[in-house]
């Protein structure tokens, strides 16, 4: 009897490890690394002087890196732009460029 139970119990932990395994990959919705539902989502791409975005759990580590101060033309630097979420892409827009 206590190995018929106990074969019932390792039949049930396999099956929870098989559907841990087939749902873990579906717990985070972004496979895409530029898809987005909101512009929350969406960072800047490079560490300096960006000029696109990505989903926010893609984004690099910046820790050690050094930029200059300068803000380069055409990029997110000093307020020329913004990260959005644009039909469900994370896309950088650039609202004005410095002359």
């Amino acid at each position: 009897m206590k190995i018929k139970i106990r074969a019932v119990l390792v039949i049930i932990l396999v099956i929870c490890i098989a559907l841990i395994i087939i749902w873990y990959p579906f717990k985070y919705d972004v496979i895409d690394r530029y898809y987005c539902k909101s512009n929350l989502e969406c960072v800047a791409e490079q560490c300096c002087h960006p000029t696109s975005c990505i989903h926010k759990n893609f984004d690099p580590d910046c820790k050690n890196v050094f930029c200059s101060t300068e803000c380069a033309p055409n990029t997110l630097d000093c307020g020329q732009g913004s990260c959005q979420c644009i039909k469900n892409k994370c896309q950088a827009i650039i609202q004005k460029t410095l002359e």
